[in-house]
């Protein structure tokens, strides 16, 4: 079997960490697992980001510290958009995790271990003063769920970012913002109702999603 070993670096919606290790052979037409890494340093400590990326869909990173011989899993960034979504075990606070993973994305880039990844399921509409982006992620690892970025211009930072884990029209989490989850939902609702009038975001199997 003769093997292609070829290392690619991604970074997707932001900073995100992903040295690649591509392994392709006799696998037909079987999907492309891409599976990689690199180590970095953090107050005398060494730690790993590790990036999956199916063929299709978004992969996740996995943030993890060496112990021994072996490298124990500490987080989850599971769209790889560089914000460390959850703890996958051990005693650390989400809080630390996230610095530590904040570090290890500045290293990668510092030492040119990241570059863009373009999004394809993005649909930018406007309601009142806000511009708004509504991403779709299809997950390597759980289900597809929708993110609204809400900024007052777009030369501003962003003010507001929303997530709807279920995709059923419905917001479940601020991720950043100041303002009651009733206003962002009523702003959600319009985005939701531009897309499909202009045939940029459709229903299917209950949920919605950007489609292009």
């Amino acid at each position: 079997m003769n093997q292609e070993f070829r290392l690619k670096i991604y970074r997707t919606c932001g900073w995100i960490a992903a040295a690649t290790l591509i392994v392709t052979g006799c696998a037909g037409a079987r999907p492309v697992i891409e599976i990689g890494g690199y180590n970095f340093e953090f107050e005398g400590k060494i730690y790993r980001i590790e990036s999956v990326n199916p063929s299709s869909g978004v992969g996740y990173n996995v943030l993890s510290v060496k112990e021994g011989d072996r490298n124990v899993a500490l987080g989850l960034d599971r769209d790889q958009d560089g914000f460390l979504d959850g703890i996958v075990e051990g005693e650390i606070s989400l809080r630390r995790a996230r610095v530590i993973y904040n570090a290890g994305i500045s290293d990668g880039e510092r030492l040119g271990r990241i570059k863009s990844k373009v999004l394809t399921q993005e649909y930018r509409t406007v309601v009142g003063r806000y511009s708004c982006i509504l991403v779709t992620y299809q997950l390597a690892i759980g289900d597809i769920f929708n993110r609204l970025s809400l900024v007052i211009t777009y030369y501003a930072p962003v003010d507001a970012i929303l997530l709807d884990q279920g995709a059923d029209g419905q917001l479940d989490l601020i991720e950043q913002g100041e303002r009651e989850m009733e206003f962002y939902q009523a702003i959600y609702e319009q985005v939701i109702k531009n897309g499909l009038t202009y045939g940029k975001v459709a229903k299917i199997q209950g949920k919605y999603q950007v489609i292009q």
